[in-house]
């Protein structure tokens, strides 16, 4: 049997947890769960599964919904959920776990892990001296959760009444309105051109015009990646961020984002 761990990550801070959850199960194979939204995989078995992203807006990214409703997977014997989030999680873990039984099997275990808000719509983020005290936090919060994994140990997963609110409201509003919300994109004269854009968008939503700009196709998730990587910060969303802190998670690679087969 083999081990899965299913991921999505704009600034790095879920590839990273799930490169660690991997290594405590003895190692997984990492499938990238927003390049495969469109067919997902078939006919999948695995001893264990994992799913780490992050929470968007009280919830799962949109890609990562589609994703699942494709998944053909038989029910594994451990599965558990690994969230970062910036803000506050709210109901996501228990939503996500309604998800998974209408799979037919459910989260064995779920933890949500603070890591850096890298949300420019509504926030700068932390500077760089910040933001390096908060993945010191999050590693010592991986490391707990690993040897957790390990174990296969399991836990409760019970939601709130404030969190019922973002679920059933907040969230479902943002999903209907986020892919199209690209439009708020703004390229700067310092842009050269150099694609990384395009490549570390989790969705494929970006291309370069023979005027060597991004475009944007109107598959948008927010994640963020395009802005936070970007080498020339060249991008704003809308007049936000011309002046605002970049993040990404620095044992990440650019290139661990670009498209593979996965």
């Amino acid at each position: 049997m083999t081990n899965i761990i299913f991921y999505y990550t704009g600034t790095g801070n879920s590839l990273h947890a799930a490169k660690r959850a991997s290594a405590a199960l003895g190692g997984a194979e990492l499938i990238h769960m927003g390049r495969k939204r469109d067919h997902g995989y078939k006919a999948l078995t695995a001893d264990a599964v994992g799913f780490v992203f992050p929470v968007y807006a009280w919830g799962p990214p949109v890609a990562v919904e589609k994703f699942l409703k494709r998944l053909d997977i038989a029910k594994p014997t451990y599965t558990f959920t690994i969230l970062t989030h910036g803000g506050a999680p709210a109901d996501t873990l228990p939503m996500w776990d309604d998800m998974l039984r209408g799979k037919g099997f459910r989260n064995d275990a779920g933890w949500a892990l603070r890591a850096v808000d890298n949300y420019i719509p509504f926030y700068n983020p932390p500077d760089p001296e910040k933001q390096a005290g908060i993945n010191e936090r999050l590693d010592s919060a991986l490391d707990t959760v690993c040897e957790r994994i390990q174990k296969r140990e399991k836990n409760d997963i019970k939601g709130s009444l404030t969190g019922k609110f973002a679920r059933y409201l907040i969230h479902p509003m943002w999903a209907s309105h986020v892919n199209p919300s690209d439009k708020n994109w703004k390229v700067s004269e310092k842009c050269t051109g150099c694609g990384i854009c395009a490549k570390v968008c989790p969705v494929g939503n970006i291309t370069i015009s023979a005027e060597k700009r991004p475009t944007w196709s109107h598959a948008c998730e927010q994640c963020m990646a395009c802005f936070h990587w970007c080498p020339e910060h060249a991008l704003t969303w809308g007049k936000k961020g011309a002046d605002y802190n970049h993040y990404h998670h620095p044992a990440v690679k650019v290139s661990e984002l670009f498209p593979t087969d996965k």
